[in-house]
């Protein structure tokens, strides 16, 4: 089984500038009541494997995926997070094809499902290739201002969040490494192949987020928040012809209060919700999509609570 190493979580935050302190050798210990020992992988680390591993999974079974030219036009992806990663820890994944009727309408699924070295789940989810994904129902940015027009690190009249990111192939190969993916498989100059893996344009949103939050004042050590459920649907045409040096506009909403799944012990607790998306310069939208976060504390309430209600009398 590969093994995640704080290495692998150092190159993955530094190639995203992920400043989370969950994922810092040196602040994790700053976290207010952090019950994980010590720092932890990034969320949309390990989304990255599992979206490399289903599309291994795909091409040893002769199946279409969103890498390949003539693939399907568009993915849509949900992860739920089960539990943390700690440095040294052992990854068992498991990819099951999701439904063979959906084949019939030019749709491939695949559920995944990361466990760590003793078995106990830290990911699972679904990944979906499609030709046609449903209406978008987040907010477009205003169409008579031109993103290009926004200040980095600012507000929109419509109350998202801009931050704006250069797509670097270096960038890319070190999170591909750090997530324990073979980066030949999208990048490799001596072949004149760099078609960078959907997961990190995907994975740049952490750092619009956090760089939102800080804006806002937001203090990260005393009220720390995990991800519970990434949602997205990603334009796989577009994803393919992603350049070196690239700019993308990364849009991150207002929060939203919702009840939804706890992850680290699946009790339905208070999350907030924040619509997401990666839009080019010709103003069409990369990715789109939204993250579920919940508060540190709420979550070890739940799970908490969660135990007692599983203990029985004897």
């Amino acid at each position: 089984m590969p093994v995640l190493t704080q290495l692998h979580i150092d190159v993955a935050r530094n190639a995203t500038d992920d400043f989370n302190p969950f994922h810092d050798p040196r602040r994790w210990k700053n976290i207010a009541n952090n019950p994980f020992g010590g720092p932890i992988a990034l969320g949309f680390q390990l989304v990255a494997f599992a979206m490399d591993q289903v599309a291994q999974h795909r091409e040893t079974a002769g199946q279409p995926h969103g890498l390949v030219d003539d693939g399907p036009d568009y993915g849509v992806l949900r992860f739920s997070f089960a539990g943390a990663v700690r440095p040294d820890t052992a990854l068992e994944v498991q990819v099951r094809r999701a439904n063979d009727r959906l084949a019939e309408h030019g749709e491939i699924s695949n559920r995944v499902l990361i466990r760590d070295g003793q078995g106990a789940p830290v990911l699972l989810g679904s990944h979906k290739d499609c030709a046609k994904p449903g209406p978008s129902k987040l907010a477009e940015p205003p169409p008579d201002l031109p993103l290009d027009r926004i200040a980095d690190r600012s507000f929109t009249p419509n109350g998202f969040f801009l931050k704006r990111k250069f797509l670097m192939t270096a960038n890319a190969k070190n999170f591909c490494t750090a997530s324990l993916v073979p980066q030949h498989r999208y990048i490799d100059e001596l072949a004149d192949k760099v078609r960078f893996p959907a997961s990190f344009p995907l994975a740049l949103v952490s750092c619009a987020l956090l760089e939102r939050a800080r804006s806002q004042g937001h203090d990260f050590e005393r009220q720390p928040f995990i991800y519970t459920e990434h949602r997205f649907v990603v334009n796989n045409r577009l994803q393919r012809q992603l350049h070196s040096n690239q700019v993308i506009h990364l849009l991150v909403g207002p929060a939203r209060s919702t009840e939804g799944a706890g992850g680290l012990g699946g009790s339905r607790i208070n999350s907030i919700v924040h619509d997401c998306q990666g839009v080019l310069d010709d103003g069409q939208a990369l990715f789109e999509g939204v993250v579920t976060l919940a508060p540190l504390e709420a979550v070890l309430h739940a799970s908490a609570a969660d135990q007692a209600s599983s203990i029985k009398p004897r």
